[in-house]
């Protein structure tokens, strides 16, 4: 596309910085990237559904035919999403990052291939948005007051997905440590 014609036909609302994009929301431009398995043996297949970064590793393992790892390990072998067989989907937690390795990022949620559900990482009643991805695509309706059974629902699996996950204290990062990240996030282009 050109950038003037882009321009003309996006508001300034849809053309959101990464600035203002990062700290706060988790729009699906954000959140949503493909995930691409090439190689020997795959056919050529696009796949629409929902799937996790933290699937990606155990379906290498079984792709791979590593024996006994899948069971030490985090997420769900995508094989038979990727084979055509029924599954269920499973949702996916989305977090905000930080530009200070020290910090945690602000945001946190949940997203199906049907809602998505963000909130206050320190406090669960601040800042709750809901947004109904099939009917508004572009999230800028906040459904949360309207759905409140659905928001309780929403965070119920959030607390269920992160129950398990450790404490989230950040470790003291001395400056060297500090230095070196922030380096690496200046060459990604993060910074």
């Amino acid at each position: 596309y050109n950038h003037h014609k882009l321009k003309k036909e996006l508001t300034e609302d849809e053309l959101r910085t990464l600035d203002s994009r990062g700290q706060w929301h988790l729009y699906d431009e954000l959140v949503r990237i493909p995930l691409i398995f090439s190689g020997f043996g795959t056919s050529t297949k696009k796949i629409s559904r929902q799937v996790r970064q933290i699937d990606i590793f155990p379906t290498i393992v079984d792709i791979l035919g590593i024996p006994n790892l899948q069971a030490n390990v985090d997420g769900t072998n995508l094989s038979p999403v990727i084979e055509g067989k029924p599954t269920d989907e499973l949702s996916a937690y989305i977090e905000t990052g930080s530009r200070d390795p020290k910090k945690l990022g602000n945001v946190i949620g949940i997203r199906t291939s049907q809602y998505k559900y963000l909130r206050s990482r320190n406090d669960p009643k601040d800042n709750v948005s809901l947004f109904d991805l099939k009917s508004d695509p572009y999230e800028r309706t906040n459904i949360a007051e309207s759905k409140p059974d659905l928001v309780q629902e929403m965070e119920s699996l959030l607390h269920e997905i992160r129950k398990d996950s450790l404490k989230e204290e950040l470790s003291e990062i001395d400056d060297d440590e500090t230095k070196k990240i922030q380096e690496e996030l200046k060459k990604l282009g993060y910074l």
